[in-house]
């Protein structure tokens, strides 16, 4: 099982909700990429969820911004990462920006379950709760800044239900 992630164009000119469930086969080059990048903190939830852009309308190194109906707030949530770089965080690596442009294919990449589309909003709105808030307040060079977010995460998903694994790949 798998999603689709539709921006705002797409909502519209398809007539279809933000989120949709669609089959994946099992023979989909996404499932069989050995080197992709999993979203970090579903990764934390044991979930390898990993993406690609439908849309295919800007390249890693185009620096255009893109139409206001191209954005995609739920994959800017799924693919913010916890990393921290010359004493600054690092949310959304260069590499990631397009695939927060367009609708998105999104599955588990090593399925322990079927992705649910509670899991998707239940990882959306922990990560727009508690980390979104926490990388703007939080300085990243005073020690230890990435390991409290990660205890917040924790902390915060198994109060929610969730099973954190700690392990990001």
């Amino acid at each position: 099982m798998a999603f689709c992630i539709n921006c705002l164009r797409d909502q519209i000119s398809r007539q279809e909700p933000q989120m949709v469930e669609v089959t994946v086969p099992k023979t989909h080059p996404l499932l069989s990429l050995e080197g992709d990048d999993p979203c970090d903190i579903p990764a934390l939830f044991g979930m390898d969820l990993v993406a690609k852009s439908y849309s295919n309308n800007q390249s890693n190194d185009d620096e255009t911004p893109p139409a206001d109906d191209l954005q995609n707030p739920l994959a800017q949530l799924l693919f913010m990462k916890i990393s921290v770089k010359d004493g600054k965080w690092v949310s959304m690596p260069n590499y990631r920006r397009h695939l927060c442009q367009g609708s998105i294919l999104l599955v588990s990449h090593r399925p322990k379950r079927d992705i649910r589309k509670e899991d998707i909003h239940n990882f959306c709105s922990l990560i727009e709760q508690i980390a979104v808030p926490f990388i703007l307040k939080e300085d990243a060079s005073s020690p230890g800044a990435k390991k409290r977010l990660l205890s917040r995460l924790e902390e915060e998903g198994t109060r929610r239900g969730m099973k954190y694994s700690g392990e990001m790949y």
